[in-house]
């Protein structure tokens, strides 16, 4: 957490996108190098849910003093090592921003996966291309982490896909993988 001659550094009037951009890239600097200001407007614009560039388009935006101090807290956080994730607080997953900290895990393309072979059960995908889909996620976790210990804990589709569908459905998230 940033002291309060951090928080306090610009004068109101220059509280600015830009200017916290420049005091953000400071702060970094030290960790990140060259990488310092490239990193700061990823953060600045993950801290606002906005698209990577939105720093440099809206350098000229005044900024308030709650998000002045968020701000320089978060690049501390990232300075001190912190996954971008977890400095902004926020995570993209699918079409969602999520809120995240040391308590969630950072969605991953593997997650992402997961949720594509629940909505294949949705669209009605044949189940052994479902099966051979989740085989492959468990195979490439288990080959990068041989140690690990997957456990399905279930997964259900509405009954309207009829009976048989949904059982096998079912099913397919019971195994025991160990």
């Amino acid at each position: 957490m940033p002291d309060d001659s951090l928080v306090a550094s610009a004068a109101p009037a220059a509280r600015s996108v830009g200017a916290l951009v420049s005091e953000m890239s400071e702060l970094l600097r030290p960790s990140f190098g060259d990488d310092a200001l490239r990193e700061a407007r990823e953060l600045i614009a993950a801290l606002h849910d906005m698209p990577r560039h939105w720093a440099v388009v809206e350098h000229a935006q005044p900024l308030g003093e709650r998000d002045w101090a968020r701000a320089l807290r978060a690049a501390t956080r990232r300075a001190k090592g912190a996954p971008m994730q977890y400095a902004a607080g926020q995570a993209a997953f699918r079409h969602l921003t999520l809120d995240v900290d040391e308590r969630v895990l950072i969605p991953r393309p593997e997650t992402e996966q997961l949720v594509d072979l629940v909505l294949d059960g949705l669209r009605g995908i044949p189940l052994t291309e479902t099966k051979k889909n989740l085989q492959s996620i468990i195979d490439k976790v288990k080959a990068k982490y041989p140690h690990v210990k997957i456990i399905l804990t279930g997964m259900q589709i509405p009954p309207n896909m009829g009976e048989p569908y949904s059982t096998t459905f079912k099913n397919l998230y019971q195994l025991d993988i160990g």
